[in-house]
């Protein structure tokens, strides 16, 4: 029998009376929120006056307490909605964040960036402030299904999505499903050890590899040779761009970092294609990439990298929300059955 993400995969090229149909994504973060409608393309819907994905709708987040959070996405949701007063009501809802997401249950385990330290029911709660049904997952598991539902994923028996930014964290679809593990923690690739005794990394350990190769740890790594005109990671990726040595080395050692985190997915997984969306600064150094592929083909067992596609591109505005918005497609055979249409 077909998965219901297969089954959801059947709706790429909908008829055009399912055109009708769009969800909500939202996408959390700890300063703000983004939120877009999706149609059931995996197109964001545009407005009246054709904005597209980047211009979707932001609000700030004052605070990263849980009702904070619930009260600003459904105000977010609303005015959202608001923009599209002609739209029939969404399927649901889709939201990601990182975390310790349990994308079953909607249940936020531990999500340390948001100072969650207890489960959180947030699809629950986020559920009963909207009014709509509501998934949550984790940020790189969302990417990763609507990889599989619209974008590159398609088709792919086995593939990942990882990303490269201020953390690192990969969504790994193995047999055309997506791999959670038991408790929705599978793929946290940035919490791998790389380093002994290294530096505190925010989940508690020490030597995390996305303290070297997310781009908090890159600025920390050029500040400590006394570079203090690195301020962030833009300002790093120009003097890497300038030739700055220091600078280069700081980024062709974290790009190296990646690419060895790369070939122990590879090497664990076999998959057919590697998704990178990194952080646009870090791929603007010059040297964060190349440093990445080449720990990749260098560290990858045999002939397993030859035989799994790398593709690394810049995280785009917007591509958060859109796939978890994507994502909510799969309720859409049981919001056919509410209307009494046809599963086609």
């Amino acid at each position: 029998m077909a998965s219901r993400a297969m089954e959801a995969a059947q709706l790429t090229r909908p008829p055009h009376e399912w055109d009708r149909f769009h969800a909500v994504g939202v996408k959390i973060r700890t300063d703000r929120l983004f939120g877009v409608l999706v149609d059931v393309h995996g197109d964001v819907v545009v407005d009246a006056a054709g904005h597209t994905e980047d211009q979707g709708l932001v609000r700030e987040l004052v605070a990263t307490d849980v009702d904070s959070v619930v009260g600003g996405v459904a105000d977010l949701v609303t005015g959202l909605l608001d923009q599209h007063s002609e739209l029939e009501r969404p399927v649901g809802l889709g939201v990601e964040l990182s975390g310790q997401v349990d994308g079953r249950s909607g249940i936020v385990r531990r999500s340390h960036r948001m100072g969650w330290y207890q489960p959180v029911p947030l699809a629950r709660l986020i559920e009963d402030g909207t009014g709509f049904p509501t998934m949550v997952e984790h940020d790189v598991k969302a990417l990763a299904l609507g990889e599989q539902m619209f974008g590159l994923g398609q088709g792919r028996r086995s593939f990942a999505v990882v990303t490269a930014g201020l953390g690192v964290g990969a969504g790994v679809v193995i047999n055309h499903d997506l791999w959670r593990g038991r408790t929705g923690t599978a793929g946290e690739l940035g919490h791998i050890v790389v380093e002994l005794d290294g530096t505190p990394c925010s989940c508690g350990n020490r030597g995390c590899l996305e303290t070297v190769a997310g781009s908090e740890g890159i600025v920390r790594a050029i500040q400590e040779t006394g570079r203090q005109d690195a301020a962030d990671i833009e300002a790093a990726s120009r003097l890497a761009r300038q030739g700055d040595e220091t600078v280069r080395r700081v980024f062709q050692r974290a790009g190296d970092i990646l690419g060895r985190g790369l070939s122990w997915l590879a090497n664990l997984v076999n998959p057919e294609l590697i998704i990178v969306r990194a952080d646009p600064a870090l791929l603007a150094s010059g040297v964060y990439e190349l440093s990445a592929r080449q720990a990749y083909q260098l560290y990858s067992f045999y002939d397993i990298a030859s035989d799994c596609e790398l593709l690394i591109q810049e995280r785009v505005n917007g591509l958060g929300a859109r796939s978890a918005g994507s994502m909510v497609f799969r309720l859409l055979p049981d919001r056919l059955a509410e209307l009494g249409e046809p599963r086609r």
